[in-house]
């Protein structure tokens, strides 16, 4: 008996998954650090004093600053994993041309 050696077929990734990563990367990285930093040289007091209140010391404005970047980041992974359980498959997309033929 001869062995055949079965084709290993690597599935690479669609276009759009490779974007919606290096988008989600981007966004991880650049709105927290912008966020933060407007945040913490005042120019975001329009929206505290609408909401929470101006911080009144350097200190305060620091922990409020620190808190706006971590919800940014928190915000930007819960879009990750919502846009990856809406992406299709190959599979979904063969399973749902057939039911339309």
């Amino acid at each position: 008996m001869s062995e055949q050696n079965p084709q290993k077929t690597v599935a690479f990734p669609s276009l759009q998954v490779v974007f919606n990563l290096i988008l989600h990367s981007l966004l991880m990285v650049a709105l927290p650090l912008s966020l933060y930093f407007a945040s913490d040289n005042g120019n975001l007091d329009f929206l505290y004093a609408r909401t929470v209140g101006i911080p009144s010391t350097k200190h305060n404005r620091s922990i409020l600053s620190a808190f706006v970047a971590v919800v940014a980041v928190n915000l930007v992974v819960a879009s990750f994993v919502i846009r990856a359980f809406m992406e299709q498959t190959e599979e979904d997309k063969k399973k749902k041309d057939k039911k339309d033929n």
